[in-house]
């Protein structure tokens, strides 16, 4: 390991940090510039592995290391047996509670039946948002489950405008959005290029300085697409027959 230096300004407030050269590998959790012969931490650099609608399928993965771990929903959580082993894999992910934030989707009808004891499987294993937010490392990160209405499925709203007050309850503030539904016109194309995403979304997202917003549950849009100054990941690994035919993405993001 390379040596670190650690110096005190004049101002008695001010540390200023000086790193050898380190191989990508090993080098340090921030972003630095460079101030006469020291550096100053300017950003956080964070690896970001971005996941949605395993459709049971999560044992299968390879799940590359990361600072932060996102689930955008189906994690095919039809069952208290199901959800235990999802909850037992992602125990298997070598990061804090705090750094492994879920949502549930449209199949995970175990958080809509019977929602306190659905919670209880991933207490002390991963943080689990529903129309919530929490904060990772100064960043905040809210998620819903929300999707508009196919099929009378699970956390699903109708689409008579009415989502708009999900949307809403999204705080201003955010720099990372989980959610399962797109927003319209982003990653949302399913496999006859028709758009399914929802409009109400994208007007809020519009609204936001969003740093990230993950999503899944349109399975032929997975791929990432920047936009001005967010990064949207549709993280879906499953095709529309859920066989799993991707991989997780994983972003090296730098939030100031």
């Amino acid at each position: 390991m390379y040596p670190l230096v650690l110096a005190r300004t004049a101002h008695a407030d001010l540390w200023i940090f000086r790193f050898h050269y380190l191989p990508v590998s090993e080098s340090p959790q921030i972003r630095t510039c460079e101030l006469s012969n020291y550096w100053i931490i300017s950003s956080l650099a964070m690896k970001v592995l971005c996941l949605s609608d395993t459709h049971g399928h999560h044992r299968k993965l390879r799940t590359p290391e990361a600072d932060l771990f996102l689930f955008a929903g189906d994690m095919e959580a039809s069952s208290f047996s199901r959800l235990a082993d999802f909850s037992d894999w992602v125990a298997s992910i070598p990061l804090p509670a705090e750094r492994k934030i879920i949502i549930s989707g449209n199949h995970d009808g175990v958080f809509e039946r019977h929602p306190l004891e659905a919670r209880n499987y991933l207490d002390g294993i991963a943080t689990y948002l529903e129309n919530s937010c929490c904060m990772v490392a100064g960043l905040k990160v809210y998620g819903t489950p929300v999707s508009l209405a196919f099929n009378n499925w699970f956390f699903n709203i109708p689409d008579d405008g009415s989502i708009k007050d999900y949307w809403d309850l999204i705080p201003p503030d955010t720099d990372i959005l989980l959610t399962h539904q797109p927003p319209s016109g982003i990653l949302d194309s399913d496999s006859g290029q028709k758009n399914l995403g929802c409009s109400q979304l994208l007007s809020r997202v519009k609204e936001l300085q969003l740093r990230l917003h993950c999503f899944g549950h349109i399975h032929p849009g997975y791929g990432l697409q920047n936009i001005d100054s967010t990064t949207f990941v549709n993280a879906s690994i499953c095709n529309d027959w859920n066989v799993m035919v991707h991989e997780p993405i994983v972003l090296q993001m730098e939030f100031d």
